[in-house]
């Protein structure tokens, strides 16, 4: 998924679509965030973690950085 995903969310909503993107940037970083903070914490095996490392590694707007 991509921040350009949420373009027709912006038109639907009447929203400037840059203050779209600005919030699903927000929240994407605040998930890295918590995943990278609390990850050893949640009730994951070690092999589910790794699973969810490697697909967020693959997602576009996991991967992206709060600017971009």
């Amino acid at each position: 998924m991509r921040v350009e995903s949420f373009r027709l969310l912006a038109e639907v909503t009447d929203r400037p679509f840059d203050e779209v993107a600005g919030w699903v940037r927000q929240a994407a970083e605040r998930v890295r965030e918590a995943w990278q903070q609390h990850a050893a914490e949640l009730p994951y095996l070690a092999k589910e973690r790794t699973r969810i490392d490697e697909h967020m590694s693959r997602v576009p707007l996991a991967t992206a950085t709060p600017s971009s």
